[in-house]
């Protein structure tokens, strides 16, 4: 058995009994909604570190989790939305490495939205859309290079967010309108 059917296998049956218990947890009143999505997302953060460390360990890249899942707000019919991001565009091999890692998602039963992205485009496409931007500001570190994703933080906020929050704010209050 290879390690990502092996990872495959121990994910499938400790989804299982996460859901049943989280399920269990809410008809009992012994957990709220606002706690057994965190305890789903946390859950699912270290499913994912580990079939990242599987299938990515030899791509530099930075993995964070954004939308709902970003805000550890992961429900069980929840998509798992991924940015994905590289220093440049990534190669064939990184690609592969990333279509395999999706695949096992997908197999696994989860729903994925993903971007594979550089930082540079990842900001120029935030700095035209306000649902990229606001994924970015929710966006939070899974996994991957570190100095990727510090850089990624320190540039998005310099360049989308220091002194404009009151614009963000008016853009945010006019979308909901």
């Amino acid at each position: 058995m290879t390690l990502t059917e092996a990872w495959f296998q121990r994910v499938k049956t400790e989804r299982s009994q996460v859901l049943c218990d989280l399920v269990a947890g809410l008809i009992s009143d012994q957990i709220g909604g606002v706690s057994a999505s965190n305890r789903l997302s946390d859950a699912t953060d270290a499913w994912l570190k580990d079939l990242f460390e599987d299938e990515l360990s030899s791509v530099t890249c930075t993995i964070f989790a954004v939308g709902g899942y970003g805000r550890q707000e992961l429900c069980p019919q929840s998509d798992l939305d991924l940015l994905i991001l590289f220093r440049r565009s990534p190669n064939d091999r990184a690609r592969a490495a990333l279509e395999a890692m999706l695949y096992q998602l997908w197999d696994a039963g989860f729903k994925v939205g993903h971007a594979s992205r550089s930082i540079a485009e990842t900001i120029k496409l935030a700095q035209e859309d306000l649902d990229t931007k606001t994924a970015i500001l929710q966006a939070r570190f899974l996994w991957g290079d570190l100095e990727l994703a510090e850089d990624f933080q320190r540039r998005s906020w310099r360049m989308l967010f220091q002194g404009k929050a009151a614009p963000f704010a008016e853009a945010k209050l006019a979308e909901r309108d």
